[in-house]
């Protein structure tokens, strides 16, 4: 797909469209048009996303920072997002975009992103905003991963319009179950430190609940706090329900959960 434009009563349109169509050769032959408003719109709501999945992006600082860099990236990662709600021109909207992703690919069913992850940790946590150097492009190579956002193309007239999955809107309802499951690892850790006599089992029989669920509800009352921070915000991930969480075994370190998680 190539770039292009239109002009219609002294306004500009633009428009990604597929070569085939620009290519006289190919009149009549089938292909996308789509408006490049749409399209960077999408990837705008992808990056809200990535932002704002802390769980992945503290996974990813640990993984590849050094120990303690990992609030200064969080902390870069907010401050890249905060400048993508200020009213920015295309051009500094897409030197955030290079930032963070190596490739963008649009298909039929979706909008694949190609992540050098590495890279992308280099730069949260470089003390100045680094442009992709040379050897980020070659480090690609074997460091890529692919992250897809599902989307419909939409036929409208002569268009194509995008419709974006709903997971992927920038802000997300909080799971009311998730919460409360979080609140409840805290009551029983509460109750079971009220006294230094009590176990497990006199929380359970106090309780009226089964004692095996009480041991297993209990860990979560030590998660990280980005954790219960990104569930209260509604920004866990999708797939993380109150029954998977409460049967996860979680590792101590909170490094380590934040991993498990993502």
């Amino acid at each position: 797909m190539s770039p292009t434009h239109a002009n219609k009563k002294g306004e500009r349109y633009r428009y990604y469209v597929s070569r085939r169509i620009i290519n006289k050769k190919a009149t009549g032959a089938e292909g996308w048009r789509i408006p490049a408003r749409e399209l960077v719109s999408a990837v705008q709501s992808f990056v809200i996303h990535l932002l704002t999945d802390w769980l992945r992006l503290d996974a990813w600082i640990s993984e590849h920072a050094s120990p303690g860099q990992t609030e200064y990236g969080l902390a870069a990662a907010d401050a890249m997002l905060r400048k993508l709600d200020e009213d920015q021109p295309a051009a500094a909207r897409r030197d955030q975009f290079k930032l963070l992703f190596q490739s963008i690919t649009l298909t039929t069913t979706a909008i694949r992103f190609g992540i050098n992850v590495p890279a992308v940790v280099r730069r949260l946590t470089a003390s100045e905003v680094e442009s992709p150097s040379a050897s980020d492009v070659d480090e690609a190579n074997s460091t890529l991963l692919m992250l897809e956002m599902p989307v419909l193309l939409k036929r409208r007239g002569n268009e194509q319009r995008l419709i974006i999955d709903s997971s992927f809107a920038p802000m997300r309802t909080p799971n009311a179950a998730l919460i409360d499951l979080i609140a409840k690892a805290h009551l029983l850790f509460g109750k079971l430190t009220e006294r230094p006599d009590t176990g497990i089992t006199d929380v359970a029989k106090n309780l009226g609940l089964d004692r095996a669920d009480v041991g297993r509800i209990l860990p979560l009352a030590f998660l990280a706090p980005k954790i219960v921070e990104s569930v209260m915000q509604g920004t866990q991930p999708q797939r993380l329900s109150p029954r998977i969480l409460a049967r996860m075994h979680l590792p101590l370190l909170w490094a380590g959960q934040a991993i498990a998680i993502q």
